[in-house]
């Protein structure tokens, strides 16, 4: 056996034989007390939990653990098992010849989790040679790498896994840079606006024609105001012949969507972001700002933004519109403070560019 605690890794090697008189079963056991956690929703998000993960030769799954009796669940040809927390993970790297089942339940009237790693039962005076590696600690994803690829599938960052282990990857490189993981957030959110800077020209040269076109839209919704169909060919027309696509100034927000939904993964399950202070009152980036400053900030910033974005709307649209920043606000105040924070830089940054538009570029008239 081979302890290497910097890695959190016990390495074990065993040679067996079975008995000439018996068969002899070999097992391998993890377990831990069943905590209760709270349900949770969009607005509420609650990532607290624990799991069940297995990796076997054909197949990925994970079971989440709840108090409640959990049938007992088995799988064959298993190369990796675990069960963990959000934070905390004990996991099985099997590197024997002979690959084991294993079975999970939850038993002691939900008081225990339980991951059973069966090895083949040896006949009499059968060798057997077994081997894993177990890891006991934090789901840290660069650590989990080192020890082995496999292992660092215990993380899940969700449908934009791969998106969301490039923005860790990417905040522990700005964060050996400045020393604060908000101020790492910030510099990501800098970077990603300067990335998707070609899409907000041509987004604002789109709103701009379309601006421009209004009253010609204005006449053409009066003129065929009984006639839905045929007005909106001919809208369709009009923009075709002055060159405006009616989608242009979503496409910036279209491709920052991915990005919002995988670092909002990451704070939720990155130990790196886990209690990881900012400045002043926002003490756990991880969790929701306690005096909803944020929030309310980025909804006022936001608010200034659409009002000095060219209107492009019909008035009863643009009524809607402005209901957006207070909607944001509500939505926010329940989600991770580097979330909040994230969307308040980018809306700061997207003023900051709105204004030098409006400054610097020369009147766009449509059809050019």
């Amino acid at each position: 056996m081979e302890i290497v605690p910097e890695k959190y890794l016990i390495n074990v090697r065993v040679a067996t034989s079975g008995r000439d008189d018996r068969f002899v079963g070999l097992t391998t056991v993890l377990t831990e007390e069943v905590e209760e956690y709270p349900s949770g929703n969009f607005l509420m998000p609650q990532f607290e939990k624990q799991e069940f993960y297995v990796q076997t030769t054909e197949t990925t799954e994970r079971v989440t653990i709840t108090k409640e009796d959990l049938q007992q669940k088995s799988w064959n040809k298993v190369q990796l098992a675990s069960v963990g927390s959000q934070y905390f993970t004990q996991a099985l790297l099997d590197k024997s010849p002979v690959m084991p089942e294993a079975k999970a339940d939850v038993s002691h009237k939900g008081q225990s989790a339980n991951m059973v790693l069966q090895y083949p039962v040896l006949n009499p005076g059968q060798d057997f040679l077994l081997e894993y590696s177990a890891f006991v600690g934090p789901k840290d994803y660069s650590l989990l790498r080192q020890v082995d690829a496999k292992l660092a599938g215990v993380v899940d960052f969700g449908f934009f896994d791969w998106i969301a282990r490039h923005i860790l990857l990417m905040l522990r490189w700005f964060y050996s840079v400045v020393g604060n993981w908000g101020m790492a957030i910030i510099c990501l959110t800098v970077l990603v606006r300067i990335c998707v800077l070609p899409f907000n020209v041509y987004s604002y040269k789109s709103m701009k024609k379309m601006q421009d076109i209004q009253p010609q839209i204005q006449a053409l919704r009066e003129k065929y105001k009984d006639n839905q169909q045929q007005q909106q060919q001919e809208m369709m027309q009009l923009m075709r012949e002055n060159r405006v696509n009616p989608l242009g100034g979503c496409l910036p927000v279209l491709l920052q969507f991915p990005i919002f939904i995988a670092l909002y993964q990451v704070l939720g399950h990155s130990i790196e972001l886990y209690q990881a202070p900012f400045a002043l009152w926002i003490h756990d980036l991880s969790l929701k700002d306690p005096y909803y400053i944020l929030p309310v900030l980025m909804g006022l910033t936001m608010f200034v933004q659409q009002k000095i974005t060219p209107n492009t709307m019909d008035p009863a649209q643009a009524k809607v519109l402005l209901m957006m920043p207070l909607i944001f606000t509500f939505f926010m105040v329940s989600l991770p403070s580097g979330l909040t924070l994230y969307m308040l830089v980018g809306a700061v940054f997207s003023v900051a560019q709105q204004m030098y538009f409006m400054k610097s570029s020369p009147p766009v008239t449509a059809g050019t």
